[in-house]
């Protein structure tokens, strides 16, 4: 199937996953990876959620959201394990809380031994928490920076080739980076064997995020913090040039709905005709 993704901008380099929705995506019971539309890539699936959990964007440059209840509500994919074992990742995505509580995560791969990388709330519901271990202490912690009043964008920054925890987990907040307090320094590489990727929770469980989410980006490689601020500035337009939007064919949740072509007169509304 077709990828809306425009792999010859260079900010497209490197990224494994892109879940966001799309006009006219809201329903079904699974939010597709745009970088390998359908069966044969990575889509999330819905989990214990209902129709209504789909809503209407508000965050800037967004289409649609999904709204999580923080009770069981959940996105699973299988079948990414590329980046364990290795050095280098990127990882962000929009989110709204409803409500503020301690160890609730957005994104991540983390299981019940405690292996794997998150991004979440922190140990103080207003900090978040930038997790790459093995034990459960290899973590570095923000101030207090998280509400309920409005969208945030949270990019999380890998590196374990670098010598200080600084330099070897960065959070732009944002688009703004912010200093980070260590329990224990990060793992040198990702560790892991297990495939799932999460949305609004992780695989151990306990962890569910009551949020609107969207727009989860996925890298294999580290980004600057050049690159991070130019990715949050073009989420907030719609990524032009990053995203193929005109005649195109979008799959959504699982079924072809034909081309979607801009009218040109309004697309920088975002209006789409079909």
């Amino acid at each position: 199937m077709a990828s809306p993704v425009n792999w010859g901008h260079p900010l497209n380099r490197g990224l494994l996953g892109w879940w966001m929705v799309l006009p006219g995506m809201l329903g079904g019971s699974r939010l597709d990876d745009l970088t390998n539309m359908g069966s044969s890539g990575h889509p999330a699936k819905l989990a214990n959620m209902a129709p209504d959990d789909w809503v209407r964007g508000t965050r800037p440059g967004g289409w649609g959201a999904l709204d999580l209840d923080g009770t069981d509500d959940r996105l699973e994919t299988s079948g990414v394990k590329d980046i364990f074992g290795t050095a280098h990742m990127t990882a962000m995505c929009w989110v709204k809380q409803n409500t503020l509580r301690t160890l609730d995560a957005p994104f991540g791969q983390f299981n019940g031994s405690d292996e794997g990388w998150v991004m979440e709330s922190g140990l103080t519901d207003t900090f978040v928490l930038l997790y790459v271990g093995e034990n459960g202490n290899e973590y570095g912690q923000t101030g207090a920076i998280l509400d309920t009043t409005t969208w945030h964008h949270w990019c999380m920054i890998y590196d374990g080739t670098q010598a200080t925890d600084a330099t070897k987990i960065r959070f732009l907040f944002d688009g703004v980076e912010q200093t980070l307090s260590f329990a224990s320094p990060p793992k040198p590489t990702i560790t892991g064997t297990f495939s799932e990727l999460m949305i609004g929770d992780t695989a151990s469980g306990g962890r569910e995020m009551p949020a609107q989410l969207d727009d989860f980006r996925f890298y294999d490689r580290t980004l600057t913090n050049a690159e991070a601020v130019r990715v949050f500035e073009l989420s907030k337009q719609g990524y032009p040039g990053i995203l193929n939007r005109v005649a195109r064919r979008v799959f959504l949740s699982g079924a072809a709905v034909g081309s979607l072509v801009y009218n040109r007169q309004a697309r920088d509304q975002h209006n789409l005709i079909r």
